[in-house]
């Protein structure tokens, strides 16, 4: 057995589907919760680079001055529980 099926196998009987989907977060999951300005004002340059940082927990979803400067409410919750729950995993 591949080593890959030997690890879906385990993961499966250990998680269930929901949290086996967390362990699968995209980039593109976290970057349908960002901007997409790339507007430079965090220090990732652009909303790729900084979703990259987030999904690999190297950022803070705060450095984000955009999300934050107002308008993006439902955004940075949805983005919040989409991170915590990734890292209870």
């Amino acid at each position: 057995m591949k080593t890959y099926k030997i690890c879906a196998k385990i993961a499966l009987e250990n998680f269930t589907m929901e949290e086996y989907n967390m362990l699968n977060i995209s980039l593109f999951d976290i970057l349908d919760y960002l901007p997409r300005t790339d507007c430079g004002s965090c220090i990732s340059g652009s909303c790729t680079e900084f979703a990259k940082r987030l999904q690999n927990e190297e950022a803070q979803l705060e450095e984000c001055r955009r999300l934050f400067s107002g308008g993006y409410t439902e955004e940075i919750e949805e983005l919040r529980d989409l991170l915590k729950t990734a890292k209870r995993i």
